[in-house]
This record gives C-alpha cells, sequence and structure tokens, in this order.
C-alpha cells in the first residue's frame, strides 16, 4: 500500500449536503479500488487563481489515503466522470502526515520590514556566534 493526497476542487454552487454525498462518493470509490481514507481535510470554499469553468471559487477538499499502485488510475478515471469535479490531483506520498498542515502568513504592518540577515547569516558554515565580550 502506498501513501497518497488527493487534493479536489469542488463546484462552489453544490449545497452541503450535495457535498457531502460527494465527500462520502469519492471515499467509496478509494474503498472500492482497494484503499483506505486515512483522513479527510475540508478547506472550504476559497477563490481561485484563475476562472475555471466561468466559476471564481471552488470547494477545496483533501483526501489522505492509502492505495495499491495501480488504484488511483481508477479512481481518477470516476472523478472525470463527475460534472461537480473541477480539478483534482493525486501526490504520492512517502509518509502520510500526521497532523494537519495549517500555513498561517503573518501579516507585518505597512511599512515595516522583516530582518532576514541575521537568520542566513546564523545558517552559513563558519560563522560563529559573537561573544559576550565582544558585543
Amino acid at each position: 500500500m502506498r501513501n497518497y493526497e488527493l487534493a479536489v476542487v469542488l463546484n462552489p454552487e453544490l449545497s452541503d449536503d450535495a457535498l457531502t454525498t460527494l465527500q462520502g462518493k469519492v471515499a467509496d470509490w478509494i474503498a472500492a479500488a482497494g484503499g483506505a481514507v486515512v483522513r479527510l481535510d475540508y478547506w472550504g470554499r476559497r477563490r481561485l487563481a484563475y476562472p475555471i469553468g466561468k466559476k471564481r471559487e471552488g470547494a477545496y477538499v483533501f483526501w489522505y489515503v492509502q492505495m495499491p499502485p495501480d488504484a488511483p488510475a481508477v479512481v481518477e478515471r470516476k472523478l472525470r466522470i463527475e460534472e461537480d469535479v473541477m480539478r483534482f490531483l493525486f501526490v504520492r506520498h512517502e509518509e502520510m502526515p500526521a497532523a494537519p498542515v495549517v500555513a498561517v502568513a503573518a501579516e507585518e504592518p505597512a511599512g515595516r520590514a522583516v530582518a532576514a540577515e541575521p537568520v542566513l547569516d546564523a545558517l552559513k558554515p563558519g560563522v560563529d556566534e559573537p561573544d559576550a565580550a565582544t558585543a
């Protein structure tokens, strides 16, 4: 069994019930292909980088699954047929992520720069930390 991440962008016009039904359908396809859903992340409706089929938003859903090597092709075929799936992508992982990955962008006040040099200096080989006597 291999570890995969399945990222899907769904039609934003789906109701919550239809969205839950479609998530269950995809989970059933994964199980029918011999896989198991490890984790499901629903990111909600978000703005797309560019319009897809005259839609500017999409509902993002991520499945973390374990499947045999030939199973993604079976699930992909069914995803292509489903009308409410706008885009999808299978990615193979060596290890399954343990916890949800949350990236939060820290907003800095306008006009304030982040000092990156001390961090870069600390990563350079051969650079020692300053002595307390010289500082």
